[in-house]
């Protein structure tokens, strides 16, 4: 996902995933023990959107040299 005007680094991208999955952990245990997959689907997505973003960044910086 990209956001206008805004460029994201993947390291940075895969910051906002390791925050998106420690926000699913903090709400889970806030509501029990239920969501233990969600957390690991949550955590998988972010790291496949970070490393999309990451050829999505590198594809476009070849284009603009």
């Amino acid at each position: 996902q990209s956001f206008p005007g805004m460029t994201i680094t993947p390291n940075l991208s895969v910051k906002q995933g390791k925050e998106a999955v420690e926000d699913t952990v903090n709400q889970c245990i806030q509501e029990g023990q239920k969501c233990v997959q969600e957390v690991v689907d949550k955590g998988t997505e972010a790291a496949k959107d970070a490393a999309n973003k990451a050829v999505t960044d590198i594809k476009i910086g070849f284009k603009q040299k």
